[in-house]
């Protein structure tokens, strides 16, 4: 495999682990327990379903039928879990039997235990112990990474500091990236071992821009897809949105400004009183279709500001040349983050606007 696919699948690996980590130390709390609080799952205990906990520490001793989300400044596997293990916290420990796959991150986690498919983890300082056996593949970002148990398919590995020891066994290849050559024993890995440097910081840069321009060249193709739809599916609220964003800028970027700084904290009190949970989860989630929209009214607007200036007719084309604007803006440093913050604040205020505007109108007309 080539450097560049082996960072690629690498990555993504990662990247996998780093997000579904993630969520779980954002979805386990509204999911399960009080997180300032320990949890635990009592050996000799069964639990027939998938288990969520968070708390400051999780611990499951006892069986789980399922998969297991946990977030928590320790997390501790010691029982048997018939599924997948998914973890975020200060210190994640395994010692158990996990038949599934492990996706994990954490400042300091140890694996003593047996995986029975394959292990992803991002971490400072991670150990693969004695007694750990992985069934499948090894994939690792670590600033120090110590093993000394046994991977029987491939290990493929990012970290400052790689120590394989005697006792260790990979089956397979061993692919790593670090700028100094790891301490790997003599017949430690059945396979090829590869060292690879990691890129330069110029090469870095220019894999960040790309990575950059893609992302900006991917939210072009969707900003205007929504636009024609909107156009296409809802005219008039599109059009009354877009009126007043024309006609009502700084009254649009107030009660934007206004919108985007309560809705969070009224969607993160809900989430902590436990009647308010389902509505806080509904309110966040009507947020983020909010800001979804906000760029696209911005791009509507600016359609009909080009429409005009060119003196051409409304169409598709001058839509199309407005998101692109739109994108190329956004592209330029410092002036294109401000430029995005300032017009999608903009455009989550004209959608409140044109709201207290069409509630103003049914008012008046005693239809309300």
């Amino acid at each position: 495999m080539s450097g560049r696919a082996f960072m690629s699948r690498l990555r993504y690996q990662i990247g996998v682990v780093i997000a579904v980590a993630g969520l779980c130390a954002v979805a386990a709390p509204a999911l399960a327990h009080d997180g300032h609080h320990p949890v635990t799952l009592p050996q000799g205990q069964t639990a027939n379903h998938d288990y969520f906990a968070a708390g400051s520490m999780v611990e499951v001793d006892g069986t789980v039928n399922g998969d297991v989300y946990a977030a928590g400044g320790q997390v501790i596997i010691n029982g048997t879990v018939n599924g997948d293990v998914l973890a975020a916290g200060g210190t994640v420990t395994i010692d158990g039997t996990v038949n599934g796959n492990v996706r994990t991150t954490g400042g300091s986690i140890v694996i003593d235990g047996r995986v029975g498919k394959n292990l992803s983890v991002a971490g400072g300082t991670i150990e693969v112990g004695h007694n750990a056996t992985v069934g499948g593949n090894l994939a690792v970002a670590a600033g120090t990474l110590t093993d000394s148990g046994v991977v029987n398919g491939d290990a493929n590995a990012a970290a400052g500091n790689l120590a394989i020891g005697s006792a260790a066994h990979i089956g397979g290849t061993l692919t790593y990236w670090s700028d100094q050559p790891g301490s790997i024993a003599q017949g430690a890995v059945a396979g090829l071992v590869t060292h690879r440097i990691p890129p330069s910081h110029h090469n870095q840069n220019h894999n960040r821009f790309a990575g950059t321009l893609l992302m900006a060249l991917y939210w072009f193709v969707v900003t205007y897809i929504l636009a024609v739809l909107a156009i296409l599916w809802l005219p008039r609220h599109s059009a009354a949105i877009t009126e007043a964003l024309q006609k009502r800028p700084w009254a649009s970027f107030g009660w934007g400004l206004v919108v985007a700084i309560l809705t969070p904290l009224v969607g993160l009190v809900l989430l902590i009183t436990v009647i308010g949970i389902p509505f806080g989860l509904a309110l966040w989630a009507l947020y983020a279709i909010a800001l979804l929209l906000a760029p696209v009214w911005v791009i509507m607007a600016m359609r009909e500001l080009l429409a005009r200036q060119f003196k051409r007719e409304n169409t598709f084309v001058i839509l199309l040349l407005a998101a692109f604007i739109y994108m190329l803006v956004g592209l330029i440093p410092v002036v294109g983050t401000v430029f995005v913050i300032v017009t999608s604040v903009m455009g989550l205020g004209a959608l409140v606007t044109s709201g207290l505007g069409a509630y103003r109108h049914l008012r008046q007309k005693n239809e309300l």
